[in-house]
C-alpha cells in the first residue's frame, strides 16, 4: 500500500476552488500535563504502550525523567543521581558536573544538558547504536576538564534512559550550537542527521542570523560540514533592522530605565545599525526544528522566534530529500501563541523525536509559556502541552459551497483506493481514475463514483462497477472532485 500525503505538493498538478491549509492540531488535554517544564528533550513510546519521556525543568539544564501508561498522566521516579546542592528534584538524572559511572564527564563545569535527543534501537535499530538509547545533547565544559574541545554536541548511551555513559569522542561536533538539536536515524539513505543551529555564522553579533541547517555521518563520529536548510527572508523581516536583545531584557527586568523603557517601545528596532553582541540578523528568525520521517517525506515543525515581542511559535514545513526545506504559502502558525491563556506568548516543539503514534492519531508535545523568551524567570509559567492530529492529516485541500476539483500528476495505479478526508453535513467526494492525458476510464467516472461523506482516514471508493479497479495503465491521474469537503491524503493498494 503506498500512501500520498498531499502535504507534498509536487502530488499535485492542479487544482481549482481549492484553499490548501495546515489545521491547528486538537488539544488532547486542555491544559497543561506537566508544569515547570520546558519540553527540550524526548518522548518515545515503545511496544509495550510505555511512554517515556526526558525534559527540562529548573535549574536551567537539568534533565528530568518521567514515564506514562497513557501518555497523559505522568510518574516521576525517585532516581537521585543529580547533587541536591544544585536544587534539582528527585526524578533529575543529568546536570552540570556530572561523570559517569566509568568516571567520564558527561557534563562539564560550565553549562549543560541543553536539549537531550533520544534514539531507541529497539523500536529503530541502527548500526552505531551502543545500548538501546542513544542521546545526543549539548554541554559546555571546563578547562580542567579534559575534553577534546570546550563545548559542543556529545552522545551518551543507555540501556533504560535514566544510567547514561558518555560517549568516548566526545564532544562528537565542536562548538555552541544553542537550543535542541534533532537527532534522527534515515533509514532509507543509511545516515544518521542532525537538525539543528550551525556553528558556522556569519555578522558581527553573537547570535547574529539564527538559521536552520543539517549535518550527516554514517556513524555518529564523524560528520559533514553543516549545511543551510532554512532561513528566513525578506517576507519575513528587513534585513536592516536588528534588535538589542541584552537592553530589552533589561527593559523587561528594570522598568525603571528611562532608555530601556523606550527601546522596548519601540521592540527595540534599530534601522541601519548594528547594537550589541546579542543582536540578530534580522527580526524573525528560525530557532530549531523538529524533523522525522512521514511516510516517504520529511516533514518538519520549525520554530520562528519574533524577536521584538519574544513571541516564539511553530511553522509546518516540508522536504522530500531532507534538504530542500518548503514553507507551507501562507505561512501562518502551525501551532502559535494563545492570547489570555497558558500559551499566550512562547509555542515550541519537543524538538528531539517525531510524534507519538496512538490508535490513529499522533501526539505532538510542546512547550508553551505566558512569558516571552526575554522573561527574566527562565522557568515560571512554563509547562508542556499534548495536542494530536490524525494520521497523514498535515495538510488539507477544503472546498466549499463551489464544486471544486484536485488533478494529481500520473502516479502508479493501483486495484483499491481510499481517502483520507472528511466532509461537512452536506458535503461530498467523488474521484475519476484517468489516463495520463485526464481523460476518465472506463467505468471510472465521477458519475460513477459513489459519493464520499463523513470524517475517516479510510474512506474506499467504489465505483458502480464494484469495490476494485479493472485491469489499468501503468500509470494514472486521480481527479478529486468535492463540495465542503477537506482531502488529506489518499492510498492505493495493489490488490
Amino acid at each position: 500500500m503506498t500512501t500520498y500525503a498531499l502535504v507534498d505538493e509536487s502530488i499535485v498538478a492542479q487544482t481549482f476552488a481549492l484553499r490548501r491549509e495546515a489545521p491547528t492540531p486538537s488539544p488532547v488535554r486542555e491544559g497543561p500535563i506537566l508544569t515547570t517544564a520546558w519540553a527540550m528533550g524526548s518522548v518515545i513510546r515503545d511496544s509495550s504502550g510505555l511512554f517515556r519521556m526526558w525534559y527540562m525543568a529548573p535549574p536551567v539544564y537539568c534533565q528530568y525523567f518521567a514515564t506514562s501508561l497513557d501518555g497523559i498522566t505522568w510518574e516521576k521516579p525517585t532516581l537521585n543521581l543529580v547533587s541536591p546542592d544544585l536544587g534539582a528534584g528527585p526524578n533529575a538524572f543529568l546536570s552540570v558536573r556530572q561523570r559517569d559511572a566509568n568516571g567520564r564527564w558527561l557534563v562539564g563545569e560550565v553549562a549543560g544538558p541543553e536539549g537531550f535527543s533520544v534514539l531507541d534501537a529497539e523500536a529503530q535499530p541502527h548500526p552505531a547504536a551502543k545500548a538501546r538509547f542513544t542521546s545526543l545533547y549539548l554541554a559546555w565544559f571546563g578547562e580542567n576538564d579534559g575534553m577534546r574541545a570546550a563545548k559542543g554536541l556529545c552522545l551518551a548511551h543507555s540501556d533504560d534512559g535514566v544510567h547514561w555513559l558518555a560517549d568516548e569522542h566526545n564532544p562528537i561536533i565542536p562548538g555552541w550550537h544553542d537550543t535542541s538539536n534533532c537527532l534522527v536515524y534515515d533509514e532509507p539513505i543509511g545516515k544518521y542527521l542532525v537538525f539543528g543551529r550551525p556553528p558556522v555564522r556569519v555578522g558581527l553579533g553573537r547570535n547574529a542570523n539564527m538559521l536552520l541547517s543539517r549535518m550527516e555521518s554514517d556513524d555518529l563520529v564523524s560528520w559533514s560540514a553543516p549545511r543551510t536548510i532554512l532561513d528566513t527572508d525578506e517576507r519575513d523581516a528587513d534585513a536592516f533592522a536588528f534588535t538589542d536583545e541584552i537592553r530589552l531584557r533589561k527593559a523587561r527586568l528594570d522598568p525603571r530605565d528611562a532608555d530601556a523603557r523606550a527601546l522596548l517601545e519601540a521592540k527595540a528596532v534599530t534601522p541601519g545599525a548594528a547594537p550589541e553582541i546579542m543582536a540578530r540578523g534580522r527580526n524573525r528568525v528560525f530557532y530549531g526544528m523538529t524533523a522525522f520521517r512521514s511516510g516517504g517525506l520529511h516533514v518538519g515543525f520549525a520554530t520562528l522566534y519574533d524577536v521584538p515581542s519574544g513571541n516564539t511559535w511553530i511553522e509546518l514545513v516540508h522536504s522530500r530529500d531532507g534538504l530542500n526545506w518548503i514553507r507551507e504559502p501562507l505561512r501562518e502558525p502551525y501551532l502559535g501563541p494563545r492570547p489570555g491563556t497558558w500559551e499566550s506568548c512562547q509555542v515550541r516543539p519537543t524538538m528531539a523525536t517525531p510524534p507519538v503514534p496512538v490508535k490513529d492519531e499522533l501526539w505532538i508535545y510542546y512547550s508553551a509559556s505566558p512569558q516571552s523568551h526575554h522573561a527574566g524567570k527562565a522557568f515560571e509559567g512554563r509547562a508542556i502541552g499534548l495536542r494530536a492530529v490524525k494520521a497523514d492529516r498535515w495538510v488539507a485541500y477544503r472546498s466549499g459551497d463551489v464544486e471544486a476539483e484536485l488533478l494529481t500528476h500520473p502516479i502508479k495505479a493501483g486495484a483499491r483506493l481510499w481517502l483520507n478526508a472528511s466532509t461537512a453535513s452536506d458535503g461530498w467526494l467523488r474521484v475519476a481514475v484517468c489516463d495520463a492525458w485526464g481523460n476518465a476510464l472506463d467505468g471510472l467516472g465521477h458519475e460513477d463514483c459513489d459519493p464520499i461523506a463523513g470524517d475517516a482516514i479510510r474512506h474506499e471508493v467504489r465505483w458502480r462497477a464494484g469495490a476494485t479497479m479493472p485491469t489499468l495503465p501503468d500509470e494514472v491521474r486521480l481527479r478529486i472532485r468535492s463540495r465542503n469537503a477537506s482531502t488529506f491524503a489518499f492510498c492505493l493498494a495493489a490488490e
